[in-house]
């Protein structure tokens, strides 16, 4: 977008002097170079700084741009007599306008140099609000060569047209040097006219596509999972981490260079006592840095001083994090763990059920002379030699059963398939404890943990952790932060900054300790062990971003360049990145086998319920087949006497 600047409001009705000032003797030449060049730029509008003396120069160019430039729209600005303060104040207005950048017609003279000099500087007593060195784009018309004013301009995207008898010079500056524009030929004859040849906007304006043209940024970080730091062996500091990858790809979109600067106190950022910001948030508030990028999370109380950049690149989860808490059992008691106990008991009254049924079938066998198991003792013997039987029986899966009884057969056979079943399942299920280890859980919620006597916990000492659990009024947090207040009596460690002192202390054996805190989920996932977990993810809507100071020149360019991250994919990857889980293979399954339940063997308890069923039908059949030939036979007794 182009802005015309010229301080003051210049009205139409001025009179048009018949002379043109002496200098400007190619003033036409060079209005019709400004034209041309404002076509191939394709700008909309303009603001245009004039000095009085020059009113003519000026109304003959928007004469000329309202004829030759449909729509092009135009604000002219007086400079005569404009002290400093209120030129700064008009590039500060023109600059909250601006919509795609500040674009600017400069007719050149003593008092509009003054302008250019306050702008060239302007961004260094913005507070970082303005970016004129790089989003401004400049047209200096100029009547005669001049050496002085542009050798050291911070300026990036300055044409200049100068008179040289009837000849337009068009030349850049920018880092000290002027160069001619090649591209533009304008032999300004009557048989040819201006010309110009192959001018692109990169060609007219070849900083833009450079877009801060290597502008050294300041970025406040903190060293975490997001970020490491180490000196290599030429004693260079070495950063590396997601916020590296996230910087060099927003420096080579911007194209800017960065140092990563720490805040002295390692704090996220919070007020002290005497309501001062601390950490990475004072770095913004002091503009001692231009950026933060670091795990900073999104907060109401932060927005209301610092601008975040949205789309956030990564997400955060305040969670409580502990030792996993490993337990290895010995082999003696993992052969008791695939079945649950009821699984035994069912077995163990099947076992007792049977051996009294067969009892009953051996009181009433014919074949067997069991009139001494009447007896109260004798029949709490065979009941135990039936059952040892059983026992055998189904450790052996039925070897060397054999009988004449068809009860006793209909049953041995709906016994051997419930045991078949079963110990199939049994077996599948120890082979897995064997080689299963056993994770014991020493609490399952916050609720169990602050009722613990023996345990501690602790925090990063910065305000956000401090501020959720203060501000909390759920009961668990509240008993959190008041164990917190008593721990730091005689442990100032539980508020350390650093995440890992609070790792050290989890993992140490004999240690029992509880971090608070973001970055949980990293800390586990980044390991190569099974050393950790995460025992209640209690805030899980924090989102991490960008920060930059309030209304930085960079915020837009940053929000079009993490939109274009995030459209590619790029953010997507990142968050991959931060939470890749690097842990082996076996701590990434989750803990989810049980003990087999009553209700996981039904079918085989089924099965041996249908067998006593059947076994106790075929025995009654039997019982009644014996009465009947009992009865016969004493009837035939009887007969065979009376005949006799």
């Amino acid at each position: 977008m182009v802005w015309w600047l010229a301080i003051g409001v210049y009205s139409r009705n001025l009179d048009i002097q018949s002379q043109l000032d002496e200098n400007w003797g190619c003033s036409d030449n060079i209005v019709s170079s400004l034209s041309i060049i404002i076509k191939r730029l394709r700008w909309p509008d303009a603001n245009i700084f004039y000095e009085a003396q020059g009113n003519e120069i000026v109304l003959n160019t928007l004469r000329y741009i309202e004829q030759d430039l449909v729509g092009f729209q135009t604000t002219v600005f007086d400079m005569t007599g404009i002290s400093p303060p209120d030129t700064e104040n008009m590039l500060r207005q023109i600059y909250q306008k601006k919509i795609k950048g500040v674009r600017i017609i400069l007719f050149l003279s003593n008092t509009t140099l003054e302008l250019l000099e306050i702008a060239n500087t302007f961004d260094s007593r913005s507070n970082k609000t303005t970016n004129y060195r790089t989003s401004s784009s400049w047209i200096i018309l100029s009547s005669s060569m001049f050496k002085r004013p542009f050798l050291d301009i911070q300026l990036r995207n300055i044409i200049v047209l100068t008179c040289y008898r009837d000849l337009v010079e068009h030349f850049t500056i920018s880092d000290g040097k002027i160069t001619t524009i090649d591209c533009l030929i304008h032999h300004h004859t009557p048989a040819t006219g201006p010309k110009i040849e192959n001018c692109s906007a990169d060609l007219l304006f070849p900083n833009i596509k450079y877009r801060y043209s290597n502008h050294h940024v300041l970025i406040g970080t903190l060293e975490s999972n997001f970020l490491q730091k180490h000196v290599d062996k030429y004693n260079n500091t070495v950063y590396s981490g997601v916020v590296v990858e996230l910087s060099d790809m927003l420096a080579k979109h911007l194209n800017f260079t960065f140092t990563f600067v720490q805040p002295s106190d390692d704090k996220y950022g919070g007020k002290s006592s005497d309501g001062k910001w601390q950490g990475l948030v004072g770095l913004l508030v002091r503009e001692e840095v231009d950026m933060v990028i670091a795990d900073f999370s999104i907060t109401e109380e932060r927005s209301k001083i610092v601008d975040f950049i949205l789309p956030p690149f990564t997400r955060n989860t305040w969670s409580a994090l502990s030792n996993r808490g490993i337990q290895r059992e010995s082999n003696w008691t993992k052969i008791f763990r695939p079945l649950n106990a009821y699984v035994y008991i069912a077995i163990l009254a099947t076992v007792v059920v049977v051996a009294i049924l067969l009892l009953l079938v051996q009181t009433n066998s014919p074949e067997a002379n069991c009139s001494h198991c009447l007896r109260p003792w004798n029949c709490v013997i065979s009941i135990l030699n039936n059952a040892l039987f059983l026992i055998s029986f189904v450790t052996a899966r039925g070897d060397g059963v054999s009988t004449k009884k068809a009860s006793v057969r209909v049953l041995v056979a709906f016994l051997s398939m419930f045991c078949i079943v079963l110990t199939g399942v049994y077996l599948g299920n120890l082979t897995a404890a064997l080689t299963d280890t056993k994770y014991h859980k020493p609490f399952n919620s916050l609720e169990e943990l602050v009722e613990l006597p023996d345990w501690k916990w602790g925090i990063r000492g910065y305000s956000l952790s401090k501020k959720i659990l203060k501000n909390s009024k759920n009961n668990v947090m509240m008993k959190i932060w008041k164990g917190l207040e008593e721990f730091n009596k005689t442990d100032p460690s539980i508020f350390d900054i650093d995440i890992n002192v609070h790792v050290n202390r989890i993992l140490t054996e004999g240690e029992k300790y509880v971090y608070f805190g973001f970055g949980a989920e990293s800390q586990i996932l980044n390991r190569n062990d099974c050393a950790l977990q995460i025992v209640d993810s209690i805030l899980s809507n924090f989102q991490t971003a960008i920060a930059v100071t309030k209304n930085s020149y960079l915020k837009p360019d940053l929000e079009s360049a993490m939109a274009k991250l995030s459209d590619t994919g790029f953010l997507t990857m990142l968050d991959e990145t931060i939470y890749k889980d690097n842990r082996p293979q076996h701590c990434k399954n989750r803990d989810t086998k049980r003990p087999l339940r009553l209700e996981d063997v039904l079918g085989a308890v089924s099965l041996a319920s249908v067998g006593l069923a059947t076994a106790i039908f075929v025995l009654i059949i039997e019982k009644c087949q014996q009465h009947n030939k009992l009865s016969l036979h004493q009837f035939n007794e009887y007969n065979f006497s009376i005949w006799r």
